[in-house]
């Protein structure tokens, strides 16, 4: 009856650290992805402090009317990894202006697909009043140079 024991506890024992094991490979390999590339990357620019490694750029939502109006307004700097995604009711011609801005920024025009479909860059708080329109259903804005940087294209799909 001893030996039947040991077995079974063995056994149990062996079902229960390789299920450990199991387990914190997975969180290991979750936690290493989130932290590299972010639940919300947008996308991703390259790493100046560990080339050729990449960073991702995380992107605020602005789904409501208030958070779209005052968007990135009065922020004095943000860093290159930070953006907004503008998020519309539906598709239609979206305008954009660089009221009380202090930053400039490369404007990004996409789809209901995620589907970019115009890149105004480098707009500089000094082209307020002038707006910049395309039809689309989200804008995204980031520092200027970062859609250079990041190798962004009309017709290219970001991960919205």
């Amino acid at each position: 009856m001893k030996l039947g024991w040991k077995k079974a506890n063995n056994a149990a024992v062996s079902i229960i650290l390789i299920s450990l094991a199991v387990g914190t490979v997975g969180l290991y390999a979750y936690l290493n992805f989130t932290h590299r590339y972010g639940e919300n990357c947008a996308f991703k620019i390259p790493d100046t402090m560990r080339p050729p490694k990449t960073t991702c750029v995380v992107l605020e939502k602005a789904e409501s009317e208030a958070l779209r109006v005052q968007g990135l307004s009065d922020r004095k700097n943000m860093a290159p990894t930070q953006g907004m995604l503008f998020v519309f009711d539906q598709s239609a011609k979206q305008c954009m202006w660089m009221k009380d801005m202090h930053l400039s920024l490369d404007i990004i025009w996409l789809n209901e697909r995620g589907k970019i479909v115009s890149i105004k860059k480098n707009v500089g708080p000094e082209t307020y009043p002038e707006t910049f329109c395309t039809d689309g259903k989200f804008v995204v804005e980031v520092l200027a140079g970062t859609a250079d940087k990041a190798g962004l294209f009309t017709g290219q799909y970001l991960p919205l």
